[in-house]
């Protein structure tokens, strides 16, 4: 199972912390996106067509709140794409875990949602195999516990292998 987790470059980018703590029994590659749209669009496609994932996990940094989001759907121009994963194991691990979590349908119009609807829509034109989540945190003074929290998304990553 060959995983490809990305995020947002930053210091202080809950994104890129979160990253930097996640280890798993999968292969695992990480891509550090750079903020800007056309950058990070090309660094997530050109690893795309480098290698095949079975999955991709893009973490974005949702200031002001203290949930966690699921994103399903991106959309640009009124054109939308939805995920092809089923975020109930990892709401329920996260959940269980005792972080506060939200499924939501609006990745927002920055970014975070360039990159996921960029990333759902060259998996879909190139017949990707590839499952494309996209999960927004929250900044660091809004985490309780980001080790914990990088810890839960290990497990879960590891959990991906049937």
């Amino acid at each position: 199972m060959k995983v490809l987790i990305s995020g947002f470059k930053g210091h202080t980018n809950s994104a890129k912390l979160i990253i930097d703590r996640i280890k798993s029994k999968n292969v695992l590659e990480k891509l550090y996106l750079v903020n800007s749209f056309q950058t990070s669009e090309k660094q997530l496609k050109d690893e795309l067509e480098k290698q095949s994932y079975d999955f991709v996990i893009t973490f974005g940094q949702k200031p002001k709140v203290k949930s966690i989001y699921l994103e399903q759907k991106a959309g640009i121009n009124g054109h939308k794409l939805i995920t092809n994963y089923e975020y109930n194991k990892l709401k329920k691990l996260l959940n269980d875990n005792g972080f506060t979590v939200e499924i939501s349908n609006n990745a927002g119009n920055y970014l975070c949602n360039h990159i996921f609807y960029t990333g759902l829509k060259f998996i879909c034109e190139n017949n990707m195999n590839t499952n494309m989540i996209f999960i927004h945190i929250p900044s660091v003074k809004n985490i309780e516990n980001i080790d914990c929290l990088a810890k839960v998304f290990s497990i879960f990553i590891d959990s991906l292998v049937k």
